[in-house]
């Protein structure tokens, strides 16, 4: 007898699956990442255009580890709901925690070495770029870190009671606030890391 193979899902109903929630943040990704695109662009081409040599802050090099440093903690954290370790949730949501903290602190150091080398938010507008961009990635940031720190309260909460552990681990709705903290964190890597290359090339 010939088997009767089932159509795969079409993109619509893929789409349909996916949790409100989780579509929301995804739209907010999507015009926050159009939002970085344009004004990289207007960087790029005003960097070309003034040609001026300005130094990369040393701490915008450090930060950029310290981030990819936390991707892998947001990537541990959804594996560790997903195979119910409430210790080693908590563990990785402090991680990120951390990270994202020493991140935010880096970053302003690197504003204060480029105000000591005398490159200011109201000077040459290549220069008030690298204080505009990373700005309103850490405003981004800032919002991952209230989301972070609720969710490392949880896994706290969690890994302390095994009752509770069950009810949230076993929750569909966690797991989807976990994929949204770690979708989230990934955004962040990735458009600081678009950003770090350009000023990295073009400085």
């Amino acid at each position: 007898m010939k088997t009767v193979e089932k159509d795969s899902p079409s993109l619509i109903e893929r789409l349909e699956k996916i949790h409100p929630h989780l579509m929301l943040m995804y739209i907010g990704v999507i015009g926050s990442s159009l939002i970085f695109f344009f004004l990289s662009l207007l960087f790029i081409s005003t960097a070309l255009q003034q040609q001026v040599a300005i130094p990369l802050p040393k701490s915008f090099v450090f930060s950029t580890a310290v981030l990819l440093m936390s991707s892998y903690f947001a990537h541990q954290y959804l594996q560790h709901f997903k195979h119910d370790r409430p210790k080693e949730l908590s563990h990785a949501a402090n991680g990120l925690l951390l990270t994202g903290i020493i991140f935010t602190v880096s970053q302003i150091a690197g504003w204060m070495e480029l105000s000591n080398s005398g490159v200011h938010l109201a000077g040459k507008a290549t220069g008030a770029y690298l204080y505009l961009l990373p700005g309103l990635h850490i405003l981004h940031l800032i919002g991952g870190l209230i989301y972070t720190m609720v969710q490392a309260l949880t896994a706290k909460k969690i890994s302390k009671d095994a009752v509770q552990a069950l009810i949230v681990l076993s929750s569909q709705y966690e797991l989807v606030k976990a994929r949204m903290l770690t979708v989230y964190w990934h955004f962040l890597d990735v458009v600081w890391v678009i950003l770090f290359l350009s000023f990295l090339l073009l400085l």
